[in-house]
């Protein structure tokens, strides 16, 4: 099977995986409306009896949680530009790091996000966009989590006007264990992981980078400058991602 083969049967899998998913999410909904529900109105009873159980309160933010990850997926089934909207990237930035900050803490890594104030506005999907910088995160932390518990974990980003004042810029980088030079130029591939087996599909990144040509911008791997370097601690990985600027319609 030759390489344009393979890519036509990757092609195949990924639409029968999201049609897959998508049922299955709309199932997972349900449940979790029912339950949210009831937890509701437990906490309603309780309140009027003077007690509130905190461990309720939690339950309750888990299946919120839950519910926007789940809405979050079910927009990112659909084109992106179905509700593509002014938007200032801020905002799927604090989205993304939301959904995720139970794992950051966890593994005690530190975010670090500079520039979000006087950027320019994009036209751009929320959702989509937020599951962009969601898949970014996640594969720092999985690549943070391999690096001794005792050392300083950290996650950049940082977000500013190219020097062209034609895009915006996001730089993710982190300083987990790094990508291989044999492996930089597969990253974007569908289906291509250096995770465990069970750990990773393949997906993240290769979606990512679709949904960001869909908004007539890039993502790429891109060389620590010696800027950079001088970080303490040093970074190891960054990611460029570039999004054409709104222009006004005046």
């Amino acid at each position: 099977m030759d390489r344009d083969d393979e890519r036509l049967v990757q092609v195949f899998k990924l639409a029968e995986l999201g049609v897959m998913s998508s049922s299955t999410l709309h199932e997972i909904r349900q449940p979790l409306f029912v339950i949210k529900g009831y937890v509701q109105m437990i906490l309603h009873e309780s309140h009027h009896r003077g007690l509130v159980d905190a461990r309720l309160v939690k339950v309750l933010e888990l299946v919120e949680e839950l519910e926007n990850m789940a809405s979050t997926y079910l927009d990112f089934s659909r084109s992106p530009g179905e509700h593509m909207i002014p938007l200032e990237m801020r905002a799927p930035v604090e989205g993304a790091l939301a959904l995720v900050r139970q794992r950051l803490k966890r593994a005690r890594i530190e975010v670090i996000v500079e520039g979000t104030s006087g950027v320019p506005s994009i036209r751009g999907n929320f959702a989509t966009l937020q599951q962009v910088i969601v898949n970014l995160v996640l594969n720092s932390i999985d690549a943070l989590e391999q690096c001794p518990f005792d050392a300083a974990r950290r996650i950049w980003i940082r977000m500013q006007l190219a020097p062209s004042g034609r895009e915006i810029e996001l730089f993710l980088a982190d300083n987990g264990v790094g990508i291989s030079s044999e492996h930089a130029d597969r990253i974007f591939d569908y289906f291509f992981t250096t995770k465990p087996e069970g750990k990773g599909t393949g997906l993240g990144l290769a979606i990512s980078a679709e949904i960001v040509q869909a908004h007539g911008g890039s993502l790429r791997l891109v060389e620590l400058s010696e800027h950079h370097r001088a970080w303490s601690p040093p970074p190891v990985t960054m990611f460029r991602l570039s999004l054409p600027v709104l222009v006004s319609s005046r």
